[in-house]
């Protein structure tokens, strides 16, 4: 696994995150931030997640899905990378996410998108977190 942060000064790279546990979806997930011109690493799990961001030292963006499995929410992945990058920038993706869940992102303010999302939509959201995280410099992991 590489984490890799773009420290280019002109169309910088940047590295998301993605988090869903159907491995097709991680890899489309994956494979359009990486048409962006991005850097992704992905999990299915998320104990998965949490080793990528434990070895991470700059991280841009979180994609995760909500139901990641019978233990764990994306919510939990979110607190997890949080507490290493603070103002992380973050998006949910799920198919099941009710108004509670909804209700609970947008107190962290975190976005949710409802599976099918429309590949346009997702791309648009991608790029407007990531351009909001250009003046953010807090992305990069607080010291232990």
């Amino acid at each position: 696994m590489s984490c890799v942060g773009g420290e280019a000064l002109v169309n910088p790279r940047k590295t998301v995150v993605v988090v869903d546990d159907e491995p097709s979806l991680a890899l489309v997930y994956k494979l359009f931030v990486q048409r962006e011109g991005h850097d992704a690493l992905s999990a299915e799990t998320y104990q998965g997640a949490v080793n990528i961001l434990a070895e991470c030292n700059n991280v841009d963006l979180l994609l995760t899905d909500f139901a990641l499995d019978t233990e764990h929410t994306g919510l939990e992945v979110i607190r997890f990378a949080r507490s290493r990058f603070p103002d992380l920038r973050c998006i949910i993706i799920s198919a099941y996410a009710t108004q509670a869940v909804v209700d609970r992102a947008a107190a962290i303010k975190v976005p949710v998108l409802h599976k099918p999302v429309p590949v346009l939509y997702l791309l648009e959201t991608i790029r407007k977190s990531l351009e909001s995280s250009d003046t953010n410099v807090s992305s990069r992991a607080t010291a232990a």
